[in-house]
C-alpha cells in the first residue's frame, strides 16, 4: 500500500469511527480525543486530515450522503414512469433516515451555516459536488415527468419547482416528525406517518394535474419497493 493509499485509509477509518460514535452520542458531547481512541490514531493524525471538529462533521455528512448513490442507481434501473421514480426516491430517503436516525441527525446538524463556515473549502466542495449530482439526476426525471403531461407548460424553472416541491413535501414532514415535540411524534408515528406522507404526495401531484389511475395502489407498491431497495443497498 502506497503512502497516499495509507493516508486515504486512515481518513476513512477516522470517518467511520466518528459516524459510529455519533450514533451513540451527540456532536456537542463528542471530543476529538474520543475519536482518536476509537480510530486508534493520535490527535495529530486527526488534525492532519481535518482542520476542525466542524470539518470532521462535514466529512461524515459527505460520507453518509454518498451512501445514497446506490439508491439512485437502483431507482434509475426501475421500469417506472418518471413521477413514480421521484416518489420512490422520497420513500427511500424517508425509510433510510428511519433506519438510521443517527445519520439523519448528523446531516441536519451539518446543514447549519455555522458548520460550513468553520469547515475547509475542500470539504465544502466535496459535499456540494455530490448534492449537485443528485440535483441534476432528479431534475432530469422532473423534466421527463412534465414532458409526459402536455397540460403543463414545460420549462426548466417549472421542472425545478416540481422537484423542490415534492422533496419539500417529504422532507418537511419528516423534520416535523423528528422534531421531538410530543404532539407531532404522536400523530406522525409508525404506519400513520407513511399514510400521511402518501396522502400529501397524492395531493401534491394532483395540484400539478398529475393524477394517475389507481395512484393509491401505486403509492403502496412504491412504499414496499422502497423498503426492499434500502434493505438491499444500505443494510447488506
Amino acid at each position: 500500500m502506497s503512502r497516499q493509499q495509507k493516508r486515504q485509509q486512515r481518513e476513512a477509518d477516522i470517518l467511520t469511527a466518528t459516524i459510529k460514535l455519533l450514533d451513540e452520542r451527540s456532536f456537542l458531547d463528542l471530543r476529538m480525543s474520543d475519536i482518536a481512541k476509537a480510530a486508534d490514531c493520535s490527535m495529530g493524525a486527526i488534525y492532519s486530515h481535518f482542520s476542525s471538529k466542524e470539518d470532521l462533521l462535514l466529512g461524515c455528512a459527505n460520507t453518509i450522503c454518498r451512501m445514497m448513490a446506490p439508491l439512485k442507481e437502483s431507482i434509475s434501473q426501475q421500469n417506472l414512469p418518471p413521477h413514480e421514480r421521484m416518489v420512490l426516491l422520497c420513500f427511500c430517503m424517508w425509510y433510510s433516515d428511519d433506519q438510521n436516525p443517527g445519520h439523519y441527525r448528523l446531516q441536519q446538524l451539518a446543514m447549519n451555516p455555522t458548520i460550513w463556515e468553520r469547515a475547509s473549502t475542500q470539504r465544502y466542495q466535496a459535499i456540494n459536488e455530490f448534492s449537485n449530482e443528485m440535483y441534476a439526476w432528479m431534475n432530469t426525471v422532473s423534466k421527463q415527468a412534465l414532458e409526459q403531461h402536455p397540460s403543463l407548460p414545460y420549462c426548466d424553472d417549472l421542472a425545478l419547482e416540481l422537484e423542490l416541491g415534492l422533496v419539500s413535501c417529504m422532507w418537511g414532514l419528516y423534520q416535523i416528525k423528528e422534531s421531538g415535540f410530543e404532539v407531532f411524534g404522536t400523530v406522525l408515528s409508525g404506519d400513520n406517518a407513511y399514510s400521511i406522507l402518501k396522502r400529501n404526495i397524492k395531493r401534491f401531484f394532483s395540484s400539478w394535474d398529475i393524477s394517475p389511475d389507481k395512484f393509491d395502489d401505486r403509492l403502496d407498491a412504491l412504499q414496499i419497493l422502497a423498503k426492499g431497495i434500502v434493505k438491499k443497498e444500505l443494510q447488506a
